[in-house]
């Protein structure tokens, strides 16, 4: 069935519309409306058909596989139906453009093999309403839309059913029901919208709160030995360049906790808030502000969740293509339903901080420590110092007592691992040195938290950034100073020397390995677009110039047939017009030919209803009719002389019995 007048272009027009290819929308409309102008036609043959659909099959394979590296997750699937009309247009071309105007449904095999088929039985399929469907669903797969899309794909669905309409009812009826339909579905599309929206919130937020904690990363609880299960890990994890700012040592937390009891943290009053973005990549939680850094950060989302990296006063992530970002007064800020890599930039200005403010649980020390702890800040002389002061006083103390070691002895029994840290040992990983710190600057009255994070403290040559291995996690202080959270990071300095010279004799040949699946992962899931339309011209061009090419070198062929035809049979056009005069007066008496019908079913069938009509002189021409059209040696120059001598024959003896009229 045929589409009525310039809806197809229509469709590519509203498609190119939604996906910002107007001009590749036009010059397709012009190429497929075009056929309604131009008597010219084609005879494709089922393996040409077969040759054309085979490309367009490749074409689609070769574009999944450069978005499967270029685009993020799912989006590929969205990115491919954006561009399927295009992919798909040589197909729907070579129909509009061929002698029958439908395609066979053999052609659509993968592996055709030539048939014999002398009567031409084979089923055709159109393909046009299915293309009209096609751009519909390309254009509906853009993320950003309005209520003018709406109006639009309804007028299109419309303007498609138009012809189906029931001719019980009048036209006037019939459009003001699907007015009316129209109507109703654009409220009801605006109250799913928002139902949807205040629902993912809703569930969002009870999810955090009901869940959290349950399952790593997004955990509420840390406890003293976890980090040192990672620091004999030499993997790189992520990627820190400064886009704006000296390229330096930093410290990336995670999370923040409040809560210490029995050697553990606990994140007390940590409920996650969604936040919004309005770009779909830009996420603020501080408007307004110059950032005074910029940090770009590479990193893996598993199962596209994760939290994030950056510093505690960065106020604005961008590049950051997630569906759901969420944040506590921890400074966590975790996010869901992304792709498998991010590299995010994090604007950073020192007045801001993800941390809320302080609270009474800031200021709890365990009674069970409390002896210990005041001894030493007595010693020290915290209360009389201001907070600035206390601060470092806290860091030298630190530096100067204690030693930084990953093998720890095994203490007396009953006493606490932090008692003896601090009047035994003197030796221990970071989470000792952040958690004594943060206990002995509250019992100064000064309010802190524990934070665990990263270390940025390795330059990387190969890519002229930094990166951070599993060994650099860290645990560190916070303390509330002159209004805002400093970092305060009382372990000393000695231990990234330490973990470097511990490192395997192989990390080297490793991070080959390591750098290579990072450009992969960069490559894979980075913003590709302006290349993707360049591999897509490239992918579109071989089946095009093959289009083109078949068209020439059938033209050619037609014209020298239609010159032997000429000095044959006096000037008697070409077959396929004829058969269509043919075909055209066997229809004025009333015999249609039926989709499914061969040209010979049909014509036994009109013999069986009318045996006057001289239906039974044409079956030679026929065969050589399907040979034509199908055989890929087409008919000699006495074969086509028979076929225009016979269907003259036929044409004159229908004209002298008056079936003309």
């Amino acid at each position: 069935m045929k589409t009525p007048p310039l809806l197809m272009a229509a469709a590519l027009l509203f498609w190119g519309w939604q996906t910002g290819q107007l001009a590749v929308g036009v010059l397709l409309a012009l190429v497929l409306e075009g056929a309604r102008f131009v008597s010219t036609r084609f005879e494709w043959s089922t393996q040409e058909f077969n040759r054309i659909w085979n490309l367009c099959l490749l074409g689609a394979l070769t574009f999944l596989v450069i978005l499967y590296v270029s685009q993020k997750g799912l989006g590929l699937i969205f990115a491919l139906l954006q561009w399927a009309p295009l992919i798909l247009f040589p197909l729907v071309a070579a129909q509009l453009y061929s002698v029958e105007g439908k395609i066979p449904a053999q052609a659509f095999r993968i592996f055709y093999r030539a048939e014999k088929d002398t009567d031409g039985s084979q089923n055709r399929v159109a393909v046009l309403y299915p293309y009209v469907c096609l751009c519909l669903i390309s254009a509906s797969a853009v993320s950003e839309k309005n209520e003018w899309f709406y109006w639009a794909m309804g007028l299109l669905c419309a303007w498609a059913l138009w012809r189906a309409r029931s001719p019980r009812y009048s036209r006037g009826t019939w459009a003001a029901a699907m007015g009316l339909i129209l109507l109703a579905g654009f409220w009801g599309s605006q109250g799913f919208f928002q139902l949807r929206s205040y629902v993912d919130s809703q569930v969002i937020d009870w999810l955090s709160r009901r869940f959290q904690g349950d399952l790593d990363p997004f955990k509420t609880r840390t406890a003293i030995g976890d980090i040192a299960e990672l620091k004999r890990d030499d993997t790189i994890l992520y990627h820190v360049d400064y886009e704006k700012g000296r390229l330096r040592q930093i410290l990336l937390p995670q999370s923040s906790y409040n809560i210490y009891r029995e050697s553990s943290w606990y994140a007390a009053g940590s409920e996650f808030k969604s936040l919004t973005t309005q770009t779909g990549t830009g996420w603020s939680f501080e408007t307004g502000i110059e950032p005074e850094k910029v940090i770009r950060i590479s990193m893996g989302l598993t199962g596209g969740k994760g939290l994030l990296l950056a510093p505690n006063a960065a106020f604005h992530f961008e590049d950051l293509p997630v569906q759901y970002m969420q944040y506590s007064p921890m400074g966590a800020v975790r996010v869901e339903k992304g792709p498998g890599f991010v590299n995010y930039r994090a604007s950073v200005h020192p007045a801001v901080s993800r941390n809320g403010a302080p609270t009474e649980r800031d200021l709890k020390v365990p009674d069970a420590l409390q002896p210990v702890l005041r001894k030493i800040a007595e010693n020290l002389r915290l209360a009389s110092r201001t907070d600035e002061e206390a601060v470092q006083t806290v860091n030298d103390y630190f530096e100067n007592n204690f030693t930084y070691s990953l093998d720890l002895k095994s203490g007396e029994s009953g006493v606490p691992p932090l008692v003896d840290f601090l009047t035994r040992t003197r030796s221990g990983h970071c989470e000792y040195f952040a958690t004594a710190a943060v206990l002995l600057l509250r019992q100064a009255g000064i309010p802190a938290r524990y934070t665990f994070g990263y270390s940025a403290n390795e330059y990387n040559w190969l890519q002229d950034d930094l990166v951070v291995r599993a060994r650099d996690a860290h645990a560190w202080a916070i303390a509330w100073v002159n209004g805002r959270w400093r970092n305060v990071d009382a372990t000393p300095p000695a231990w990234i020397k330490r973990q470097k010279e511990n490192a395997s004799s192989l990390e080297s040949l490793f991070d080959v390995g390591s750098q290579i699946g990072f450009l992969f992962s960069k490559f894979r899931w980075g913003e590709q677009s302006e290349d993707l339309q360049t591999y897509l011209l490239m992918i579109l061009i071989p089946p095009v110039v093959f289009l083109v090419w078949r068209i020439y070198s059938r033209t050619r062929r037609a014209d020298r047939t239609a010159g032997a035809g000429n000095g044959e049979a006096d000037g008697v056009p070409a077959a396929p017009q004829d058969f269509k005069l043919i075909e055209g007066r066997l229809n004025r008496l009333g015999f249609v030919r039926e989709e499914w019908e061969t040209y010979s079913r049909w014509l036994r069938r009109i013999q069986r209803e009318n045996p006057e009509v001289p239906v039974g002189g044409l079956e030679i021409a026929i065969a050589l009719y399907s040979r034509k059209r199908f055989d890929p040696q087409g008919l000699t120059s006495k074969e086509e002389a028979l076929l225009q001598t016979e269907i003259r024959a036929w044409l004159q003896t229908a004209q002298s019995m008056g079936t003309e009229n």
